[in-house]
């Protein structure tokens, strides 16, 4: 369903906002997965309160529409790779290296506003979408909706789309989450092993 189709002004539907969203390796921040999201500033207020007031009132808005390599990162990560405004991030995205650059800081509003920005890239949906290779799609739409207009909503989506609500998709993170992290702590323990043999 195309974004202008789900924002249009029919009672039901409160807000939408489209994004893009994939996985980048920080080259230079110890080659640690970071997730990618891209976001249309004046339409993600509503759906992610963790940004510190919503990146409608980020000072450096004008530059982040206009500039296809600038990228927030939240305050917490910056500050433990002593990443500042200006800051180059190489970002290895597929088979290739991008070079963008840190324009701004995202300081939350509590510790765990901090935990869900600390993997986080935050880049405006269109050059999220050349970066990805995503151009002219997206990977998702979030809505607020009532339960009747989000059946009606259901109706008009494309084969091989579904519509989820917010609680499963919450649910479906932890357990990569949690996954991720005991694949860390296993190649802990095996960086330990050798690291005694040697």
């Amino acid at each position: 369903v195309s974004f202008d189709r789900a924002r249009d002004d029919r009672p039901g539907v409160e807000a939408v906002a489209p994004v893009v969203e994939g996985t980048v390796i920080a080259l230079d921040l110890d080659r640690q997965p970071l997730r990618l999201l891209g976001l249309d500033p004046l339409s993600e207020g509503p759906f992610r309160t963790h940004l510190g007031g919503g990146l409608r009132t980020h000072p450096g808005l004008a530059r982040f529409l206009a500039d296809e390599r600038a990228v927030l990162l939240g305050a917490g990560l910056a500050r433990r790779y002593r990443l500042g405004i200006g800051s180059p991030l190489r970002l290895q995205v597929q088979d290739r290296i991008e070079t963008l650059e840190v324009m701004g800081l995202v300081h939350p509003g509590g510790e765990a506003a901090g935990a869900a920005l600390d993997g986080l890239v935050l880049m405006d949906v269109g050059a999220a979408q050349r970066l990805l290779g995503m151009s002219g799609r997206l990977a998702r739409l979030d809505l607020i909706a009532s339960a009747s207009r989000a059946a009606g909503l259901e109706r008009l989506l494309p084969e091989g789309a579904s519509l989820t609500r917010t609680e499963k998709r919450s649910d479906a993170i932890r357990q990569l989450t949690a996954a991720f992290s005991l694949n860390l702590r296993a190649l802990r323990l095996l960086a330990l092993v050798v690291g005694m043999f040697l």
